[in-house]
C-alpha cells in the first residue's frame, strides 16, 4: 500500500514536472535566469 502511494506520488510529480517545465520555459523567456533558478527550487 505504501509502495503504491509512492508510485502515485512519483507519477504525479512527473506530470507536474512536465507542466512546470513548460511554465519555466515561458518564465525563462521573459525573466532573468535567477528567477528561473529560484522557481526550480519549489
Amino acid at each position: 500500500m505504501r509502495e503504491d502511494k509512492r508510485q502515485n506520488r512519483v507519477r504525479r510529480q512527473e506530470k507536474c514536472s512536465s507542466h512546470r517545465e513548460v511554465q519555466l520555459n515561458q518564465l525563462a523567456n521573459k525573466t532573468p535566469p535567477q528567477t528561473t533558478i529560484s522557481s526550480l527550487v519549489f
